[in-house]
């Protein structure tokens, strides 16, 4: 055996190796974010109960130092499910299982629903908020609306914590490419500033730009490496400009599609909270699925207050049982359920006969991942709600299910 033979063999055999530690190692790091995700899913769950009880304790009658108790329950608690919903979110990105809608849209609408929502903070700080937008931006485009909007707001939260005084300026320009828009948002603040050693390390997941930030401004670490991680699922990139104690600019670019649509994509806008009132659906039944009890007593108080009746059962066979045996107006299913999950409910309850087998049934889940809504309309659901339960967002589907059953009989 020559030298130079022997020396091929040798890189053939560590070409082999690496390629094996690297294929451990992407199956390792799945493994992580399933688990991830799974335990957050776990999480997320007894999270949306805590959010939704204090939220039903504050629509009774409690005197101010029990509501600013209570205020504050609520208020910490959508904080913690912020703070879940980013490492859902990053594990489902890095375990690729995320997916993204296609709707159409207006992008100057994100930056007003954004610049809305984060009033109430720039106020409490003192700062000033301003909207630049590009002449040439595009009336409609089609993307995923959510995302563009959960992105630019971690870049306004981030803005906000780290600005003491001046101001933080929201910037969205165009650029047409062929048959679709390149959109860069951008977020620009007068706060501290970043040097060129500390800007390196800012994408990277649950590290902060310095050990002492995490103690001096909070956060988790998470919401820069999740724009970035948004951005390039959406065909494009994330970036940011800094000076030490001179402030940032955070930018990011989507391609969207380009549409001819005058009008965007129909969305269901359920009523208001304040619209919600008993006795609009007569003697309607409802049967609810759900294995927590904690979930069970928040879902039917809901019920309660919208004037329904109601029926219970703790799994997906207890469920199937019931639909069998009773004629129901609607039926809110959980996903996960011991002895039978909802998905395998479902499918048995539209193998009953008809009438009993094409009742409507709502999914209720903490899961919200892309492409969960499709997966439950394939097993037979009609419509989806996630956990935390939006009492207008129930409402609402409710209504316009029962409404649609009343039409078709």
């Amino acid at each position: 055996m020559t030298k130079n033979t022997k020396r091929i063999r040798e890189l053939e055999s560590r070409i082999k190796e690496l390629q094996q530690g690297k294929s451990e190692a992407i199956t390792a790091n799945k493994m992580k974010s399933e688990q991830i995700a799974a335990i957050s899913h776990d999480i997320r769950t007894s999270m949306g109960a805590i959010i939704s009880t204090s939220e039903l304790l504050l629509g009774t009658g409690l005197d101010e130092t029990q509501r600013r108790y209570a205020q504050t329950v609520f208020g910490q608690a959508q904080g913690l499910m912020d703070i879940l919903n980013q490492i859902l979110d990053l594990s489902k990105l890095e375990a690729g299982r995320f997916e993204l809608e296609n709707i159409n849209f207006r992008p100057a609408d994100i930056m007003n629903s954004v610049s809305d929502a984060m009033q109430t903070r720039i106020a409490e700080k003192n700062l000033s908020l301003k909207i630049r937008v590009s002449q040439n931006l595009p009336e409609y485009v089609n993307a995923d609306p959510t995302q563009l909007r959960r992105a630019m707001f971690n870049l306004v939260d981030n803005a906000i914590k780290f600005t003491a005084e001046g101001s933080i300026t929201l910037h969205l320009e165009a650029e047409r490419r062929q048959d679709k828009w390149l959109l860069k948002f951008a977020v620009e603040d007068t706060g501290i500033g970043l040097d060129p050693a500390e800007q390196a390390r800012l994408f990277t997941p649950y590290q902060q730009a310095d050990t002492s930030i995490g103690r001096n401004f909070g956060g988790t670490g998470l919401g820069l490496s999740l724009v970035q991680k948004i951005a390039a699922h959406m065909g494009g990139e994330a970036g940011v400009i800094s000076r030490k104690h001179k402030g940032s600019t955070f930018w990011f670019t989507v391609l969207c599609q380009a549409v001819q649509e005058k009008e965007p994509a129909l969305n269901s806008t359920p009523p208001e909270t304040a619209d919600l009132r008993a006795g609009g659906f007569g003697n309607a039944r409802v049967l609810v699925a759900e294995d927590n009890r904690i979930n069970r007593m928040l879902i039917t108080t809901y019920l309660e207050k919208f004037g329904l009746q109601f029926t219970t059962a703790e799994n997906g066979t207890g469920a199937v049982e019931a639909a069998s045996r009773n004629l129901f107006d609607l039926i809110l299913m959980d996903i996960h359920m011991p002895q039978m999950d909802g998905i395998e409910a479902t499918r048995a309850i539209r193998r009953l006969a008809p009438p009993h087998g094409e009742v409507p049934i709502i999914a209720l889940t903490a899961n919200a991942m892309r492409g969960d809504r499709e997966k439950y309309m394939a097993a037979g659901m009609d419509e989806y709600v996630s956990k935390p339960i939006n009492a207008a967002d129930l409402y609402g589907k409710i209504n316009a299910l029962i409404a649609r059953k009343k039409d078709v009989a």
